[in-house]
């Protein structure tokens, strides 16, 4: 497969990296799925409040399963991250990143596909 941890940064209302826990069967891959974001709420480029974003991490931590591996990181995301692929996937509608997931995974992940 691949080695290392998995990293999402910017992680809101959560469900991209929920997604991916649930596609790729994160629970049985023996490794951690590392969640980043302040969960201020404020835009980073700009440090203005934004209200669609959660400020809410359990809410997030609720989506999964108890001894799911999840480290939950209440950090500003850091600007480098050391990183062999990374794949971004937002469209800010939920529905669209859920058909686009798979898709975005096979051209980022494919040694999960084969």
């Amino acid at each position: 497969m691949f080695p290392g941890d998995f990293v999402y940064a910017g992680v809101s209302w959560g469900v991209t990296p929920c997604m991916v826990f649930e596609l790729l069967d994160f629970a049985s891959l023996g490794k951690t799925l590392h969640l980043i974001d302040p969960f201020e709420g404020t835009i980073a480029t700009t440090g203005a409040h934004a209200q669609t974003f959660n400020g809410d991490p359990d809410y997030v931590l609720r989506q999964y399963p108890q001894g799911a591996p999840i480290v939950l990181h209440r950090k500003p995301i850091p600007l480098r991250c050391p990183v062999s692929w990374l794949s971004f996937l937002w469209t800010g509608d939920p529905a669209a990143d859920a058909t686009a997931l798979p898709i975005s995974l096979k051209v980022s992940v494919p040694a999960v596909f084969t």
